[in-house]
């Protein structure tokens, strides 16, 4: 009997030790982003993105008309070309001229919505050059731009500063903090007038000054200006 046993015993250790060893599992491939890869202008073509020289982005053809295109341009021309500015959509509204442009820039897709009134950028859009599309801070007071790059700034016509105070506009404050403040500094105003913000530019931009005492400059159509007199330590206004 305990030969009996031992024997199965024997054969079924045998039968167990020759059953072939389960497969090991291959870790599983991650997906593919949507879209593929990217051209040289950072377009993604298995999306339907092609480069679009006329509106300097990358679009989808058969989605955008002659006058979409055009609105395009508009919107990338107001924001300043980057890698993979990308138009979304181009939506018309129900007027001449007037369309709502949801364009991406960059690797990490920035959205931006323009809006054209008249085949113009909307003016609360207009006046700050892009800045805030751009990722700056706008002095509106200043026509100045902070915090924005080289490149976008000489794009735009401004004068770019790498390095002003965070007191240059006002100089009589008590505590600054010191450090550098990139600038983006524009001459005028987005019609091409210029900046005026004190009786010495109002002379300095061609304006008459009236002979009194003191002196005052006044703007067609705008604001007066009084020349500032220093008399015995005390300014006069």
């Amino acid at each position: 009997m305990k030969k009996i046993i031992v024997f199965l015993f024997l054969v079924v250790t045998f039968l167990t030790g020759c059953q072939p060893a389960k497969p090991i599992a291959e870790p599983p491939v991650p997906d593919k982003p949507i879209g593929g890869q990217r051209d040289e202008h950072g377009c993604l073509g298995p999306a339907g993105y092609i480069w679009n020289e006329e509106s300097n982005a990358c679009i989808r053809e058969w989605e955008l008309n002659e006058n979409q295109r055009k609105a395009a341009k508009i919107a990338v021309d107001h924001l300043g070309y980057k890698y993979a500015t990308t138009i979304a959509e181009v939506n018309v509204a129900r007027c001449p001229g007037c369309f709502s442009v949801q364009l991406e820039q960059g690797e990490e897709r920035i959205s931006h919505t323009i809006t054209l009134n008249n085949w113009e950028v909307s003016d609360a859009q207009a006046n700050d050059f892009g800045c805030e599309n751009a990722g700056g801070t706008w002095l509106d007071e200043f026509n100045e731009c902070e915090y924005v790059g080289q490149e976008w700034c000489e794009n735009k016509g401004g004068e770019w500063k790498e390095c002003e105070s965070a007191c240059r506009n006002n100089p009589e404050a008590e505590i600054c903090t010191m450090q550098c403040v990139l600038v983006c500094r524009f001459s005028g105003s987005d019609d091409g007038q210029a900046v005026i913000r004190n009786f010495d530019d109002c002379v300095n931009a061609g304006y008459p000054a009236m002979e009194s005492y003191p002196r005052q400059c006044a703007v067609p159509g705008g604001d007066s200006f009084t020349e500032v007199i220093e008399d015995n330590g005390e300014l006069l206004r």
